[in-house]
């Protein structure tokens, strides 16, 4: 209905209501939740097939060779992240205007 339509647009929800403060401040919120949502993704994928691939038989504890498998296999995935990251970082700056600084990606130090 058209009233509620005029509640949404003077809270800001329909659009043109926000300050411009308000739109960068959600948009930076939404960045980080999505960012936050990425890394717990790339945990859990990276957890999930590093176990699979260094301990096929799981007891009740873990081989030096297999907490060695574990550790190696998880440096990888987050340095492929680190590049990746950067690469899409670099891009997202340069498609925006911004350069190619690549300070956009996300990275694991």
């Amino acid at each position: 209905s058209p009233a509620s339509m005029d509640s949404l647009s003077s809270s800001g929800v329909g659009g043109g209501g926000g300050s411009d403060s308000d739109k960068r401040q959600i948009l930076e919120q939404l960045q980080q939740q999505t960012a936050l949502n990425l890394i717990q993704s790339l945990v859990n994928t990276s957890t999930e097939k590093c176990f699979e691939k260094c301990v096929p038989s799981p007891g009740g504890e873990l081989a030096t060779s297999e907490q060695k498998c574990v550790s190696m296999c998880l440096d990888r995935y987050v340095e492929t992240w680190n590049i990746v990251s950067k690469v899409y970082g670099s891009r997202i700056a340069r498609e925006s205007g911004g350069g190619g600084g690549g300070s956009s990606g996300i990275s694991f130090q």
